[in-house]
Parts: structure tokens; sequence; C-alpha cells
């Protein structure tokens, strides 16, 4: 005997209310910088133009979605243990897929001074499009 029953569910919303708008996040570009990236094995710089890199191969990374393969070395790594340095100083800080959109304090000596690491997508940072 043969038990397979198939049940059909209609969603018959006759309402006809119109649908809520999406709420969108917005944030303003101050402060705003591609901060720079190096690789964690030989410290070379991450992402430039002659590594053939999608272009939104930054936000990809910064958000943790994906890892690269060093062009130097081979090394693989992600936004966890990439060498990230502020964008002001120079100084290498730590760095977590939560910072991104964040505002950060370089914690290093004598800067102290406030930047987001995040290019969005190319959808509202102007100072991060390529």
């Amino acid at each position: 005997m043969c038990c397979n029953s198939h049940l059909i569910v209609f969603c018959c919303d006759q309402s006809k209310k119109p649908r809520q708008k999406h709420k969108e996040v917005v944030r303003s570009n101050e402060g705003c910088h591609k901060t720079r990236v190096n690789c964690p094995r030989c410290h070379m710089e991450w992402g430039r133009a002659e590594l053939g890199l999608e272009t939104a191969a930054y936000n990809l990374l910064m958000m943790g979605l994906k890892e690269y393969v060093c062009g130097r070395c081979a090394c693989s790594f992600g936004c966890m243990t990439a060498e990230h340095k502020c964008p002001h100083c120079r100084k290498p800080f730590d760095y977590s897929p939560q910072d991104y959109h964040r505002k950060i304090v370089c914690g290093n000596a004598g800067c102290g001074k406030k930047f987001v690491s995040a290019a969005t997508l190319g959808l509202g940072c102007d100072c991060c499009r390529p």
C-alpha cells in the first residue's frame, strides 16, 4: 500500500495591503578608508591591480567571505590572518569581520584616529570605489 500524500498549501491573502518597504541602513562616507592589507607571511601588499583580482575582492576578504592566495609566496589567508594597517599611521591593527562598517579607533600610540575599513561593494562609499 502506497502512502504518498501530497499537501498543497495556498496562500490566499485577500487583504491587498501594500507591502512594506525594506529598511535600509545608510551611513555617510566620512572617515571611510580602504585599509592596507598585507600577506601575513611575506608582508607584500595585497589588492594591487597586477594581482588580477575581481572588483569586489577587498569587500569579500574584509567581510570574511573569501580567502585569497598571495601572489609572491602562495600563502592562503583570509581577513583574520591577514596583516591590516591603519590608513593614517600605517601601523598594524587587529581586525575582525564584525569591524566591517564600524568606526575603528587606531590603538597605536600617537595616532588614535577613527576610520571605517569598508568599501561597501560600490553601493555608497565613494572613496573606496575602484
